[in-house]
C-alpha cells in the first residue's frame, strides 16, 4: 500500500513547471536580445571599418599622386581629424630616389581605440636618372649593432693611398695619390663576392685623384694637379678603364695657388666640381650630356676650401672651410642657371671655427659633418649636425651629435638610409660608426668599428658598407654580424 502525503498535488506540480517554462521563455528572449545587440554591435564595426580602409585608400591614393608630380614634397603630417577618424602619414626615406609611406586611421568606438594603416613604397624615376641610379631601393635590413669586416684589398702598387670612392653595381670605383705621379690612381674592384674583392683594372691619370663620382660608364674625378681638374674616365670596360684625354678640363679663372681638384659631384647631366681655396673661383659647373665633351657653364667664388657637395634639385650644398664667425660653413647656391650662379643661404654653427667637410641630404634633411682641423675649432663642440632643409635656401637646426673626434680629425663621409646614419670619419680605431636618427633632436650612437687606418671614404650597397683607407686594406667591406 503507497503511502498518502498531504499537501502534495497534481496541481502543485503544474504551477511549478509554468513557472520554469516562463524562466526558460525569459531567458531565451534575453538571448536573442543580446544576440540582436551583438548583431547590431558587429554591423557598425564593419561599416566603420570599411569606411576608415576607404578613408586609408584615399589618402594613400593622394600621397602616391603627390610623388608622382612632387617626390621631394611627400612628408609626414598629421594626425588631421575627419569626422569620427583621426587620419596621419608615416614617411621614412630611404634614399634620395625611394620612401616607404604609412596611413594610419584611427577611431574610437564603445569599448577601445581602432586602427587601419595601410602602407606602400615610393620611388621616383626622374631623381633615380639624375643621380644616375646611385640610391638604395631598400633600408638597412638589420639593426646593425654589429658591424664586422667581411673582406678588404689593398691598391697596387704598394705606397698608393686611397682618397675617395664609389660603388655602383657590382664594382668599387677607388681614387688615390701616390709618390710616384708614375703610379696607378684609379682602382677598379669585383665586387661579385664582398667577402674578397679583386682588382681587376686600374689607370694612371697624373698626379693622383681627390675624388670620384660614376654615371653610366663614365667615371668623373677629381684631378689633384693645377690644371685639368675635371677628368672622365671611360669605365665601359672595368678591366681597361680609360681616361678620355680629349674631355679633360683645367678650370678657367682659377689661380696659381692651389687650384687642385677637391671635390666633384654629378647631378642630372651636369658635374659640379669643387677645388681647394684658389685666387679665382673654387666652384664650377659643367654640362656633361656629352661625357665625352663637356662644357663650362659657371662658376663661383666662395673663398674657401670646398671639401664636399650636394645638389638637389636646383640647390647645391657646398661644405667649406670657413672658420669665421661671420661666414658659414655651409654654404647654399641655386644653380638651377649655371650660367648665373647666386648664392640663396648659409649655416654657420654657432662658435665652432671648424671645418665642414662631408654632406648628406636625404628628404628634408641634411647632415653636416664637421672637421676638427683648425687650431682654434672647439673640440668641445658636436661633429655632426642635422638640420632642416623643408625652406632649402633657410636651413634650420634640428639636432648634433658628438662623434667623439679628436684634434686633426674628421667626418670623410655620410650616407643615410631610413633611420640610420653610417659615417666614416678620419680617426683610427674609430673609423666607422652608426647612428640612429630616427629623432633628429637626440642622434643615439649604435655601434664603431675600429681598425688602425685613417677612412677617407664610405658608399653604401645593398646592406654593405665600403670604406677608402689610407695605407693598408684601401678598400674594406662591412657588414652586420649580430
Amino acid at each position: 500500500m503507497r503511502a498518502e502525503f498531504p499537501g502534495n498535488s497534481s496541481a502543485g506540480f503544474s504551477t511549478l513547471e509554468i513557472m520554469i517554462a516562463l524562466a526558460v521563455v525569459v531567458l531565451s528572449v534575453s538571448a536573442v536580445i543580446l544576440v540582436s545587440f551583438g548583431s547590431q554591435f558587429m554591423g557598425v564595426d564593419a561599416q566603420t571599418n570599411d569606411e576608415a580602409i576607404y578613408k586609408a585608400e584615399a589618402k594613400l591614393e593622394q600621397v602616391r599622386a603627390l610623388s608622382r608630380s612632387s617626390f621631394a614634397s611627400v612628408r609626414s603630417d598629421g594626425p588631421v581629424p575627419d569626422g569620427m577618424y583621426s587620419l596621419s602619414t608615416e614617411v621614412t626615406d630611404i634614399s634620395p630616389c625611394a620612401k616607404y609611406a604609412t596611413v594610419r586611421v584611427n577611431w574610437q568606438n564603445d569599448i577601445r581605440p581602432l586602427e587601419t594603416a595601410l602602407h606602400t613604397k615610393l620611388t621616383s624615376p626622374a631623381d633615380a636618372h639624375a643621380l644616375a641610379g646611385d640610391c638604395a631601393a631598400e633600408p638597412p635590413a638589420d639593426g646593425w649593432t654589429a658591424p664586422t669586416t667581411l673582406g678588404s684589398a689593398d691598391l697596387t702598387p704598394s705606397g698608393s693611398q686611397a682618397t675617395d670612392l664609389d660603388v655602383v653595381g657590382e664594382y668599387a670605383y677607388v681614387t688615390g695619390v701616390h709618390a710616384n705621379a708614375a703610379s696607378a690612381d684609379f682602382f677598379v674592384f669585383d665586387l661579385d663576392d664582398p667577402a674578397d674583392p679583386q682588382l681587376v683594372g686600374s689607370l694612371n691619370t697624373g698626379k693622383g685623384l681627390n675624388a670620384v663620382d660614376v654615371a653610366g660608364s663614365y667615371a668623373f674625378v677629381a684631378h689633384n694637379a693645377t690644371n685639368t681638374q675635371l677628368q672622365v674616365i671611360d669605365i665601359s670596360n672595368p678591366a681597361a678603364p680609360a681616361l678620355i684625354s680629349s674631355a679633360s678640363r683645367t678650370l678657367p679663372g682659377v689661380g696659381a695657388s692651389f687650384p687642385e681638384g677637391q671635390s666633384i659631384y654629378y647631378y642630372d647631366n651636369h658635374v659640379f666640381i669643387g677645388t681647394y681655396e684658389t685666387a679665382g673661383n673654387e666652384f664650377h659647373a659643367y654640362d656633361v650630356t656629352d661625357a665625352t665633351n663637356p662644357q663650362h657653364l659657371g662658376s663661383y667664388s666662395v673663398n674657401h676650401n670646398v671639401h664636399d657637395i650636394v645638389v638637389r634639385g636646383p640647390y647645391a650644398y657646398l661644405a667649406l672651410s670657413s672658420t669665421s664667425d661671420s661666414a658659414g660653413e655651409l654654404l647654399i647656391l641655386n644653380v638651377n642657371n649655371p650660367l648665373s650662379i647666386t648664392e640663396v643661404g648659409s649655416y654657420n654653427p654657432p662658435g665652432t671655427h671648424c671645418y665642414a667637410t662631408a654632406l648628406y641630404a636625404l628628404g628634408t634633411r641634411l647632415y653636416v659633418g664637421m672637421g676638427k682641423m683648425y687650431s682654434q675649432c672647439d673640440g668641445a663642440l658636436p661633429d655632426l649636425y642635422i638640420l632642416d632643409i623643408s625652406l632649402p635656401f633657410l636651413p634650420t637646426f634640428l639636432g648634433s651629435a658628438d662623434l667623439g673626434l679628436g684634434n686633426n680629425n674628421f667626418v670623410s663621409g655620410m650616407v643615410v638610409s631610413g633611420n640610420l646614419a653610417f659615417l666614416s670619419v678620419s680617426q683610427p680605431m674609430a673609423g666607422f660608426q652608426v647612428w640612429d636618427v630616427s629623432d633628429a633632436a637626440s642622434p643615439q650612437n649604435i655601434s664603431i668599428l675600429g681598425y688602425p687606418e685613417k677612412t677617407v671614404g664610405l658608399d653604401y650597397q645593398d646592406n654593405y658598407i665600403y670604406t677608402a683607407n689610407e695605407s693598408n686594406f684601401a678598400l674594406r667591406v662591412i657588414y652586420d654580424n649580430p
